[in-house]
């Protein structure tokens, strides 16, 4: 009821809030579920791979949740921030970046290296839905329906784009 709402979240904004950081936490619990345990072992590669096929696909099987993280980035991301304040999303995200940048085989050479390319990589997994009215036209052109097909394509080319920046 409305009383024991407020009681606990005060306001809707709030209860907004909670629902926000347990819905990014659950996304990304997912993928890392996929990804794994980070550790100095573990094949950079091969996780950063890992997380462009999840966090697509989960992003496509949770529209509403993209929709919302979409708003919320357009709008400036004050409350994104606020959840990362709290800690949500830190770990896997700090876990990367850390891999990054004890990374032998990344081609990064200066310290925001790693910032520059993981922002790099989130952009073009959150671009696949983000610019979508841009580019769908195009695709109508083309008779190239944004279906699984187009995505698993999309996903193969964030994997070219992230082999790019780690030595062979």
């Amino acid at each position: 009821n409305k009383a024991l709402l407020h009681y606990y979240f005060k306001n809707k904004d709030n209860l907004y809030m909670e629902v926000l950081a347990f819905s990014m936490d659950l996304y990304w619990k997912g993928i890392m579920e996929k990804v794994g345990v980070l550790t100095p072992e573990t094949d950079l590669v091969k996780a950063l791979e890992t997380l462009v096929e999840t966090a697509v696909w989960r992003m496509k099987d949770e529209p509403d949740l993209t929709r919302i993280i979409l708003q919320e980035l357009g709008d400036g991301g004050p409350r994104i921030k606020c959840l990362s304040e709290r800690g949500i999303c830190e770990d896997p995200v700090n876990g990367f970046l850390e891999m990054l940048s004890h990374s032998e085989e990344f081609k990064g050479q200066d310290p925001l290296a790693p910032v520059q390319f993981f922002v790099n990589l989130m952009g073009m997994i959150m671009s696949t839905w983000h610019l979508l009215p841009f580019y769908s036209k195009h695709l109508e052109i083309h008779q190239i329906p944004f279906d699984d097909e187009f995505l698993k394509n999309r996903i193969e080319e964030i994997q070219k784009t992230v082999r790019r920046y780690f030595k062979q």
